[in-house]
């Protein structure tokens, strides 16, 4: 008995030493792969890799290697960039799979190594730490704590904490004529006008992005700069300040209860949209949100007309108010994709009067 012991404790250590030294050789496998530095490879040309814990793709771009990694079972992609010919990061992200959304940490180095900013795009903040490349950095952190407060105001501290979630990316500083950069990019001139853009996420899985874009002058005031600005939001007027009732498994749910019919090939679908009030479109308070739920009733092939191609999608949508999940309204909406050899565009859903 004690002999039969001894054997598997032997058996034990010997495996484990061999899971180490297959984890020892997998490391040195893939910082090999990364330190490549892909010098005599074509542009573009990626190749990969497969270890235990993960698949590997490289390729070298104009000014940076991306080392592209997507670990086993998980439903994520992390990207690094390294300045092309040397081993220092230049930057790296996190995207979920398979929607492309971007989560978790961000850094950006500059090319002595020194980490220039960091971004959370999951609690929506960015800081920059060192300033030689954006010497207005102050100018855009002031313009930001004024959207901030104005949606706090608007809709209440919960709903801010829980729903909405602030995007870089989708935010921009602009001069006093034709110039204008994505916010966290680098700068050398001063910013006059100012566009944030936020997300509504309701859940981790369930995010609508741009639902608020403001728009502020050199002032820090709310500004609608053209005569028709479709991309400029303003606020909706509610006594509601704890957040959304609604999200996509219940408002399916209600809209299932008015006639909606989902099946194995046609799910339903949820947005989130914007509805102006046309007369007060240049106003703070312009318009509402309309929480909708959509499905697929019809799918329409049309025929080649020359070597353009059409296919055409009908909807039944229902939308109810996101602040209490009242029922306003059940519209009929389309949308239509076209191609040719050279070129091919698609709409968002239009009223299908």
């Amino acid at each position: 008995m004690i002999l039969k012991s001894i054997v598997l404790l032997f058996i034990g250590l010997l495996n484990l030493l061999t899971c180490q030294a297959q984890a020892i050789s997998e490391i040195k496998q893939v910082q090999q792969f990364k330190d490549n530095f892909l010098s005599k490879v074509n542009m573009y040309e990626a190749d990969t890799i497969h270890v235990s814990t993960a698949m590997l793709t490289r390729e070298r771009l104009p000014n940076v290697r991306r080392i592209t990694t997507y670990p086993k079972n998980k439903l994520l992609r992390n990207v690094e960039y390294f300045y092309n010919d040397t081993k220092i990061l230049e930057s790296n992200h996190s995207y979920t799979l398979p929607t492309g959304e971007m989560t978790g940490i961000s850094k950006q180095y500059n090319k002595k190594g020194e980490l220039e900013y960091i971004q959370d795009h999951d609690k929506g903040t960015w800081e920059v730490l060192i300033f030689d490349n954006y010497p207005y950095y102050q100018t855009l952190v002031n313009m930001k704590e004024k959207v901030d407060s104005l949606i706090i105001v608007t809709y209440g501290q919960q709903f801010y904490d829980q729903f909405v979630v602030w995007y870089p990316e989708s935010s921009s500083f602009h001069d006093a004529k034709y110039k204008g950069a994505t916010w966290h990019n680098y700068q050398e001139w001063e910013p006059k006008r100012f566009q944030l853009g936020y997300s509504i996420r309701l859940s981790q899985n369930e995010i609508y992005d741009e639902q608020i874009v403001v728009q502020l002058d050199s002032l820090g005031n709310i500004d609608f700069p053209y005569e028709s600005y479709d991309d400029i939001k303003g606020f909706e007027k509610t006594q509601v300040k704890n957040g959304f009732v609604l999200n996509k498994q219940s408002a399916i749910k209600k809209a299932k209860k008015l006639g909606l019919v989902e099946n194995d090939s046609k799910k339903a679908f949820t947005f989130l949209k914007w509805e102006y009030n046309k007369e007060k479109k240049k106003e703070i308070y312009n318009g509402y949100f309309t929480y909708n739920v959509a499905n697929v009733t019809d799918i329409i092939v049309h025929k080649p007309i020359g070597a353009r191609n059409r296919i055409e999608y009908k909807y039944d949508v229902f939308s109810f108010n996101p602040w209490t999940g009242e029922f306003t309204k059940k519209q009929r909406m389309k949308s239509y994709r076209e191609w040719g050899k050279h070129s091919g565009h698609s709409t968002r859903l239009i009223a299908d009067n």
